[in-house]
């Protein structure tokens, strides 16, 4: 397995662009083109309007690469200056590499700078991201008494797994199954993915025929090099499980928790100055950096939200860019 660090920066006037560099050779293998990573808009597949860059689904449109004026931000107005303001807005990373994955993203901006003079405006940005496991329960009908089932985990399926009336057993028999899968790639394993019983009510929606009272469950936690990401729901295929009259009995699989950030759509917010909810953001620097931990497959997103702190102040708004910058390991699978 390759490797190699790469940087790339996002030169923005008043908001971000995209410029790469290498901080090796360029023959030192594998080599990753700058311009398979792509930054793209939020606000859904057609936005093209940085303004409604406040979440949702990914945008076509790439952030804008050529130092063209409030390609992410717009300026204030004279009323904002004087009032000061917090907005915000979200890009997605997107690898557009058919083969190298990236490891362990590094963000970070560098500060605004004053662009043809103008008065000194206090102005700040920050990068943050919301962080979850991924967690996921299977629901058996209580009356089960034996019989096996498979999971389908994406694209891979599980061995038989045998059904036990005892919660720990069957847990351990979930748990060894899943973790015999080669998982997504190499980098990210289901060794580490954990099966415990469920012990207190699971959320279940009014149509589910099974109840809290009548019910075997278990939580299926995507933990270490398969943390931080999210995954397609398990199904349950190929079931025997019956109870003591031999009949088929129900059983199926419901999320819990979605993973995130990579392959995580970000919370559309109604405006850009309503803070996303359960997004932490920091203030940044190449010594400080924002670490994404996971790895970005080829077409894998994440989404990134960008805050810009304005200090009250009657200054005139001076034409300014930051320099946001993403540096990352590349892995030849």
């Amino acid at each position: 397995m390759s490797s190699q660090w790469i940087d790339l920066a996002m030169e923005p006037w008043t908001s971000p662009d995209l410029e790469g560099w290498l901080v090796l050779p360029l023959d030192t293998p594998p080599y990753f083109p700058p311009s398979d990573i792509v930054v793209l808009l939020s606000g859904g597949s057609d936005n093209a309007f940085p303004q409604y860059s406040i979440g949702g689904d990914p945008s076509t449109s790439i952030v804008s690469s050529t130092h063209s004026l409030n390609n992410l931000f717009s300026n204030p107005t004279p009323e904002q200056l004087l009032s000061g303001r917090i907005d915000y807005r979200c890009v997605y990373i997107f690898n557009k590499n058919s083969t190298l994955e990236l490891k362990n993203l590094q963000l970070f901006t560098t500060d605004p700078v004053r662009e043809n003079g103008g008065q000194i405006l206090d102005v700040s940005y920050a990068i943050g991201d919301s962080i979850a496991t991924e967690v996921q329960g299977i629901k058996i009908n209580g009356t089960a008494v034996s019989g096996t089932f498979k999971l389908l985990v994406g694209s891979q399926l599980t061995p038989a797994i045998t059904f036990s009336t005892d919660a720990v057993i069957c847990s351990n028999n979930i748990q060894a199954a899943i973790r015999t899968l080669v998982g997504i790639s190499d980098t990210v394993s289901l060794a580490d993915v954990v099966v415990n019983p469920f012990t207190s009510p699971m959320p279940m929606p009014s149509s589910d025929p099974l109840r809290p009272s009548d019910i075997y469950y278990y939580t299926i936690s995507f933990l270490g090099a398969a943390e931080n990401r999210a995954y397609e729901l398990m199904q349950i295929v190929d079931s025997t499980l019956v109870d003591n009259l031999s009949q088929s009995v129900y059983a199926n699989v419901c999320r819990l928790s979605l993973g995130s950030p990579i392959n995580s759509i970000a919370p559309q917010l109604d405006s850009d100055i309503i803070a996303p909810n359960g997004v932490a953001f920091f203030t940044t620097s190449e010594a400080s950096p924002l670490i994404i931990a996971g790895v970005l497959q080829p077409t894998d997103i994440v989404p990134i939200w960008i805050r810009r702190t304005i200090t009250a102040t009657g200054d005139s708004w001076a034409t300014q860019s930051i320099t946001f910058k993403i540096r990352a390991m590349a892995y030849m699978p």
